[in-house]
């Protein structure tokens, strides 16, 4: 409680056209009212910051009889003696946000601080076009010579996708049946360990074995791919003049060595 504050009875609070008041009654038995100012409640009484002086004799009930200047016979009401004592002690009242409304010019003052250091904050993130980010991706194929795609969706790839579904940490199962073969993507969520996942994929290769075309020329394989390593820009040359074989060269010692100059890395396909 702060100090010099009053502690009075919730009944003597009346609420008002300008806000909460008290009726007092003066030295000579007449009543008057008297907007206060509240703070918080403490231990069931009404704390009077304001409009209210240690002392005064205030009016408890029937306030809706009562009349400015009209003559009461005041009558002195006990209070509980622990919520007295509880109120004399004055326990503390914490109000976070009256600090900032008792002091706006600091309140102020902070916010363009907390402005001023979030957007300097926020220049100086990093920020990549390309970020390094390794995705567990793994992929799968599978080759029959000479089957049609719906021999192979049905005979490879099926089989195949029943035992990479039991595998912990994927999230999604792509394949693509063509004239003979298939191609199977498994993608696996962010923390799961490639090398791990690389292991569970071999397993279930091996599981898969006694469901698939006997006459396979060579079991299933797979590879580790990492999206973020797909080339951005693809470039060919081709000559209506110049055999294939001066094309590649012409883009090995002309193109390829200017382009490696650049602070990036550059992977080289052999022409054909």
């Amino acid at each position: 409680m702060r100090n010099n504050a009053v502690a009075v009875p919730m009944a003597a609070v009346e609420p008002g056209p300008a806000g909460k008041f008290v009726y007092v009654v003066d030295e000579h038995s007449a009543v008057q009212p008297r907007p206060v100012r509240l703070g918080a409640p403490a231990h069931g009484l009404a704390v009077v910051e304001m409009g209210l002086q240690p002392g005064e004799v205030v009016v408890l009930d029937q306030q809706d009889q009562l009349k400015p200047g009209m003559s009461v016979q005041a009558e002195e009401q006990a209070l509980d003696p622990a919520i007295c004592d509880a109120a004399g002690r004055g326990a503390p009242v914490v109000n976070p946000v009256r600090p900032f409304v008792l002091r706006p010019v600091a309140t102020l003052l902070l916010a363009l601080g907390l402005l001023v250091f979030g957007i300097g904050a926020w220049a100086l993130l990093p920020v990549a076009a390309l970020p390094q980010v390794e995705y567990p991706v793994i992929n799968v194929v599978a080759n029959l010579p000479g089957a049609s795609p719906e021999t192979i969706s049905t005979s490879l790839a099926a089989p195949l996708e029943r035992q990479f579904a039991f595998i912990n940490g994927v999230q999604a199962v792509d394949s693509q049946s063509f004239l003979g073969g298939t191609f199977i993507r498994l993608r696996f969520a962010l923390d799961r360990d490639i090398d791990l996942a690389a292991i569970d994929v071999q397993s279930a290769i091996s599981n898969a074995a006694g469901d698939l075309p006997r006459d396979l020329p060579a079991p299933p394989f797979f590879f580790k791919e990492n999206p973020a390593d797909r080339p951005v820009v693809v470039m060919a040359f081709t000559s209506d003049v110049m055999p294939p074989s001066k094309v590649d060269a012409y883009a090995d010692t002309m193109v390829v060595r200017r382009i490696g100059t650049i602070p990036r890395r550059v992977a080289r396909f052999p022409g054909r």
